[in-house]
């Protein structure tokens, strides 16, 4: 339907210390869309994310979608190691998706949103450059 989300994104706090919290929200959308991408980022390392049992469950179809959660990226953000990957904020960070097949894809790594009062919010994976380049052309220059 024109207008519908395509996907959702789940992220921190820390999304699997509330597992079973949004394991149900993410049931009830699947039933209202099973074609919604839900991506989810998590700061704990697939490893642990295997050892707990959500990689399973995240991954395991529901109510006639393929997959519960389409995307993890796992692993924590570490601002030391910046990453230009897509999806990623950092080069530790892994994709896991429900297939198996990696993301072939680029997008925009940084949203600039400015509000009529000129407050700017900027989110994303912004490099420092563009963090830089950001505060040199938003900064406010009278009224």
């Amino acid at each position: 339907m024109k207008g519908e989300p395509e996907g959702i994104t789940i992220s921190g706090g820390e999304p699997t210390e509330q597992w079973s919290g949004v394991k149900s929200l993410l049931q009830e959308c699947h039933k209202i869309d099973p074609t919604l991408n839900v991506l989810m980022f998590s700061g704990l390392t697939d490893e642990q994310l295997g050892r707990r049992g959500i990689i399973k469950e995240a991954f395991s179809p529901y109510h006639h979608s393929q997959a519960l959660v389409s995307t993890i990226v796992s692993g924590p953000y570490d601002r030391d190691q910046p990453s230009d990957e897509y999806l990623l904020g950092s080069k530790n960070q892994k994709i896991l998706t429900w297939n198996g097949v990696p993301i072939q894809s680029a997008g925009p790594r940084v949203e600039v949103q400015v509000s009529k009062d000129g407050t700017v919010k900027v989110t994303g994976f912004p490099s420092k450059g563009t963090l830089d380049e950001i505060k040199t052309n938003f900064t406010r220059t009278g009224d």
